[in-house]
């Protein structure tokens, strides 16, 4: 959906929204420049709904905004090299720098 709000109040026409809702890999943020069923880019073989209330980048790609990507938490159980996918429930997996996997917590 276009939004020419978008434009002018980004001065690089790119900006950060808040997710007001998400379904089938598309998102509605909310805020100063509020998108509707915007795309959400994903790596291929990734496939997830974003949670209401998290923060996005948004991007514009032609006559609208894609969303280029979540704004990362902290998170004190990884190191630099290592990957950590979670679940808003709590559910996680880590690859860690040294071989080892954890699924929540425990090492398979």
């Amino acid at each position: 959906m276009e939004n020419k709000d978008f434009y002018r109040n980004y001065e690089n026409g790119a900006g950060f929204a808040r997710v007001s809702a998400a379904r089938n890999g598309r998102i509605n943020t909310e805020g100063a420049v509020p998108f509707i069923n915007a795309p959400v880019a994903v790596p291929y073989g990734i496939a997830y709904v974003v949670p209401a209330g998290e923060e996005t980048f948004m991007l514009p790609i032609g006559n609208t905004a894609v969303s280029i990507g979540m704004i990362q938490k902290p998170c004190a159980d990884i190191q630099a090299g290592e990957i950590m996918l979670y679940s808003q429930g709590g559910a996680s997996v880590i690859l860690k720098n040294d071989g080892r996997v954890l699924i929540n917590g425990r090492e398979v």
